[in-house]
């Protein structure tokens, strides 16, 4: 975290635009005005106004840090490290860093003059964007220095920001920081600060550095592991809430992470209680208290594993796995238009007989992309009868078995046993239960080199897949991203009447919340509409989110009734949702792909700026012309607000889409576009002569 005011360097920094991005700043500081635009607060790094000194003490710094972090650092730092591939031997170039950490997980860091406000900061965070100095400290203190500079930035944090569940544990500091009171903010800064910052973390049992500014500073990283000045306590959310900092000489009271679910354990609870908790009830901001939000029971009895968690506590979103006609076309089809990269792979070649599937990866997206090779394989049968679309939404868990056999005490109906896929210690292990229609939800655990330390997808995705190699579109793609960075919901359409029996069955099994519900008079036109809830996965994770949508009375045919009409009349996945952290620029690029969206109805601008802003209180950060010109559409709610925008079917039947979505703040769906978005599916379904 960037906490300390820092000269800037007449040679890497330009004045005058220093001076500017200070006043910028500045306005960040009154907590009673509007938070205002981020763009203002950056600056530019001019790599070439870096002198051979400079050069010379990064690389000093690098050896020097080297054989000890080899011994000491975290695996999550370490991984973050290896996969960025920082120029140890020159200071780095900001925009080269940018490029490969947009491609590993949507971030970027971006110069700025020191000092940064709690609400920029976390603004930033927001925005998957970590604010960095690039001034280099002086030689005499080349060991430990009270202020960030640019090894403390970049070669401490990058490599966190290059770890996807480092980096959505950032994001979703930011947006807590955002929503945030001024109290609530310093507590959370204090816990950003004995974690990310200056954190240790417990690995296989020893501690281990993780915080940005021990790994950075050779004085810090021996002392908080060697020195029996330094207090190493177990980390406690709420005690760490309330214990401040020093940030000026080194650390002696830091605090021990067992693993990082603890610091999300936490900021669950810190959204369930208006302002941390004091204790009182007994869950030690941990979360655990009834109160807080925590899974009920389900009617058939929630059991516990040996560790004493919920069987079905859900890591993450696994992958998605589509049965497609032709696997090999649409790896094609989803690298050139979406900027997917080709990952691994199973067929005839790999000793599959039975299936092809290519793993497509971006940000934290896994497709799964499923043919049979024979008449008789499940895929063949479903494309046949369905045409391409989502099979499976499936979820990573600590122990895939023990989930699937609670999910069927709570009431799930199997759609097949748990099964595992082994090569030596490598293993996955997948067992499913069927959902709305044609639609499965497999419960997934890893070990091995198919797991990362913390259970989720490692860097193999099946101990039986191959790596794709020497495939000329991956790096195209690379090095120019799409910027897609996670499922942000996927959207279930189920028959007349079906809507309410789903949103049980989710609550029930799998222990999902109801986020949302829209009715006929939310989601309408002069002709068609429909009925939704929203379903949030549980234990406040914020994995995915699932709308359920029903048809409903109208003068025409509603999307979803089409939907069935072209799904042999079966419940499936009507579209899925990207998050982006830029949309400007994700739909930018795909349009340049060749992407083909929804065209909007000639009025829609002529209000959307004083409903959207109106409601704000403040502009949108985006330019107006930008955001008309690649047809986005916005909406706000109490958290912020959000653009969002839908592509045409991506394939010949009208039952799959993809929408993209960038979030700044907001948690809602763009209700407030409901109308417009319907008035364009209608001129589509005209089109098809499907209305």
């Amino acid at each position: 975290m960037t906490t300390a005011s820092q000269s800037s360097s007449r040679t890497v920094l330009d004045p005058i635009e220093v001076e500017s991005a200070r006043i910028a700043l500045g306005r960040f500081e009154d907590e009673s005005a509007p938070l205002p635009p981020i763009d203002g607060i950056f600056v530019h790094q001019h790599p070439g106004g870096y002198e051979p000194r400079h050069h010379e003490l990064w690389a000093r710094l690098c050896d020097r840090q080297r054989m000890h972090l080899r011994e000491h650092a975290s695996a999550l730092w370490t991984q973050g490290a290896g996969d960025l591939n920082l120029d140890q031997q020159h200071v780095p170039d900001v925009i080269e860093v940018s490029r490969r950490l947009r491609a590993l997980t949507g971030w970027e860091i971006r110069p700025v003059t020191g000092y940064m406000p709690p609400r920029a900061f976390f603004a930033c965070l927001a925005q998957r964007i970590m604010p960095v100095t690039v001034t280099v400290r002086d030689p005499q203190q080349e060991g430990y220095l009270p202020e960030p500079d640019a090894f403390h930035d970049i070669f401490g944090h990058a490599p966190l920001c290059a770890v996807p569940q480092v980096a959505q544990l950032m994001e979703d500091f930011g947006y807590a920081g955002l929503r945030a009171s001024v109290k609530e903010r310093e507590q959370l800064t204090r816990v950003f600060w004995f974690t990310i910052e200056f954190g240790l973390i417990r690995e296989g049992g020893k501690v281990r550095l993780l915080g940005a500014g021990l790994v950075s500073s050779p004085d810090e990283s021996r002392s908080s592991i060697e020195s029996a000045n330094v207090s190493r306590l177990p980390f406690d959310g709420e005690m760490v809430a309330h214990t401040p900092f020093v940030i000026d000489q080194l650390q002696d009271q830091l605090f021990v992470l067992n693993d990082l679910s603890e610091i999300d354990q936490w900021l669950a609870h810190l959204r369930d209680h208006a302002e941390p908790c004091t204790g009182a009830c007994g869950c030690k901001g941990r979360g655990s208290c009834g109160s807080h939000g925590a899974r009920a029971a389900t009617a058939a009895g929630a059991s516990t594993s040996a560790h004493g968690a919920d069987p079905i506590e859900l890591l993450g979103v696994d992958h998605v796995r589509m049965y497609v006609g032709n696997a090999l076309q649409a790896r094609a089809y989803y690298s050139s238009h979406f900027g997917f990269t080709a990952d691994q792979f199973s067929d005839l070649t790999t000793g599959n007989r039975d299936e092809a599937t290519h793993l497509m990866v971006q940000g934290d997206i896994r497709l799964a992309l499923t043919s049979g090779l024979t008449t008789l394989h499940p895929a063949s049968q479903e494309v046949a009868r369905y045409g391409d679309g989502v099979k499976d939404i499936a979820f990573t868990v600590r122990d895939a078995e023990a989930a699937y056999r609670q999910a069927l005490r709570n009431g799930a109906t199997s759609a097949y046993e748990p099964r595992e896929s082994r090569k030596g210690s490598d293993l996955v292990v997948t067992a499913g239960i069927e959902a709305f229609g044609r639609v499965v939800h497999s419960f997934v655990s890893r070990r091995g080199a198919c797991a990362n330390e913390h259970g989720l997808v490692g860097r193999t995705f099946d101990p039986t897949y191959e790596p794709v190699v020497n495939e000329p579109s991956n790096e195209t793609n690379r090095q120019r991203s799409c910027g897609l960075r996670a499922l942000d919901h996927c959207v279930a359409n189920v028959r007349l009447g079906e809507m309410n029996r789903w949103v049980d069955w989710y609550s029930e099994v799998l222990g999902f919340k109801l986020f949302k519900h829209f009715d006929d008079k939310d989601i309408s036109t002069e002709y068609s509409a429909l009925m939704s809830k929203v379903m949030d996965s549980a234990h406040g994770r914020n994995i995915v989110k699932i709308p359920i949508n029903e048809p409903a009375s109208g003068r025409r045919k509603s999307q979803v009734q089409e939907f069935l009409d072209w799904h042999d009349g079966t419940p499936g996945v009507q579209h899925l949702a990207f998050r982006t952290g830029d949309a400007l620029a994700t739909v930018r690029e795909l349009r340049r792909r060749g992407v083909s969206f929804l065209g909007l109805p000639a009025t829609y601008y002529e209000r959307v700026w004083e409903r959207v802003e109106g409601a704000l209180g403040r502009p949108i950060e985006e330019p107006h012309a930008l955001v008309q010109s690649l047809g986005l559409l916005l909406d706000s709610d109490d958290e912020g607000y959000l653009l969002q925008v839908f592509t045409k079917p991506v394939q010949d039947r009208p039952t799959l889409f993809i929408e993209i979505i960038g979030r700044k703040g907001a948690t809602g769906f763009g209700k407030g576009n409901f109308k417009a978005l319907f008035e364009a599916l209608e001129l589509e379904q005209e089109r098809r002569g499907n209305l």
